[in-house]
């Protein structure tokens, strides 16, 4: 299995609050869920970057993915399965935590799932 961190440094001093154990459980989940299969080729790439409001922390696996579902909104964009609890932890306590509704996106295309988490920049000086 191969691990990247790729971590955009460029943050200019601003607050970026995040709950504790936010991404550990999405890496946790791409290794014991997305790769439990692989016996070779697996990969985990984690890349942090900043936008104007927001800090980006995609965690991104080659690995089996989310069950198809016929009625997802796109082709690309996945709902959290009812089955993922972890999933649907992380998401929930972001929205209560950032008091928005956009924090989590789940994307499935060529092969590769990608979980995008926004982390709001503090408004606090």
């Amino acid at each position: 299995m191969t691990f990247c961190l790729d971590v955009r440094k460029s943050f200019m001093g601003e607050d970026v609050m995040i709950p504790p154990l936010t991404i550990q459980p999405l890496v946790e989940n791409s290794i014991q869920h997305g790769l439990k299969d692989r016996v070779s080729g697996g990969k985990v790439d984690i890349l942090i970057t900043e936008k104007p409001d927001y800090i980006e922390a995609v965690v991104a696996d080659n690995g089996v993915g989310f069950p198809e579902n016929p009625d997802q909104p796109s082709p690309r964009e996945t709902p959290i399965p009812k089955t993922s609890i972890g999933l649907k932890n992380v998401e929930e306590r972001l929205r209560l935590f950032y008091r928005k509704e956009d924090v989590l996106q789940i994307e499935r295309m060529e092969g590769i799932t990608k979980i995008t988490l926004k982390l709001y920049k503090s408004d606090r000086h």
